[in-house]
């Protein structure tokens, strides 16, 4: 029984200091990304959709996460940039973003994540370039109208962002928002936007909760989007 109480309490102290780690971080948040988006694809969210519409409504093929595995190291490369941030006396704060792609990029971006166009090219991925009248980066914008023609694509992306310091790090023009490092944007779920666009509230439910879980994972004091 000693023994047992024993190991207890070492697996509850080695568990306790994995959470404080990058790796163990990364993984936690994840999880409750992943778990978060799985209560609300469940049916349990009917109230938010009207009842004329629920036979249409297919809500796993309009939200989903991009990735489990890959977004656990993507995860962790972003928390480092955040620290670095930190080291440096800029802004750490996570705040959420937007960004729309083609869906054929989205296997890729599983993968790799948003990527800017110089680590595409030394990387050697090619896709689709809408442009870099800001300069290079990751574009992201604060809101979805910017793109609500479909111009840049039909998968909107909910993505966490790190700004760092203006100029340095970050170009910031009206609603838009370029991130110069890949490791500033971290791409967590994605809305088919050719269903959700007549849709609002289950945007806005998304983008709410995923708000809710930067705060409890990425930062105390995360910045209201």
């Amino acid at each position: 029984q000693e023994n047992r109480r024993k190991v207890a309490r070492r697996l509850k102290s080695e568990a306790s200091a994995m959470a404080k780690t990058v790796p163990g971080k990364a993984l936690k948040f994840v999880m409750d990304v992943i778990e978060t988006m799985e209560q609300l694809i469940d049916k349990k969210k009917w109230n938010v959709i009207p009842k004329r519409t629920r036979q249409d409504w297919r809500l796993p093929s309009m939200v989903s996460v991009l990735a489990k595995d890959d977004l656990v190291f993507l995860t962790e490369q972003f928390l480092r940039q955040q620290a670095e941030f930190k080291e440096h006396n800029k802004s750490a704060i996570a705040d959420l973003g937007y960004h729309f792609t083609e869906p054929t990029n989205l296997e890729r971006i599983r993968t790799d994540g948003l990527l800017t166009k110089s680590d595409r090219t030394q990387r050697k991925i090619e896709s689709k370039f809408n442009g870099s009248a800001l300069g290079d980066g990751v574009y992201t914008a604060n809101n979805t109208k910017y793109a609500q023609n479909g111009k840049y694509g039909s998968a909107c992306l909910i993505v966490a962002r790190l700004k760092g310091a203006p100029t340095a790090d970050v170009v910031l023009n009206k609603s838009v928002v370029v991130l110069k490092k890949s490791s500033q944007c971290l791409a967590l779920v994605n809305l088919d936007w050719n269903q959700v666009k007549r849709k609002p509230k289950i945007v806005r439910e998304v983008a709410c909760k995923i708000r809710k879980l930067l705060a409890r994972h990425l930062c105390d004091d995360m910045e209201q989007a």
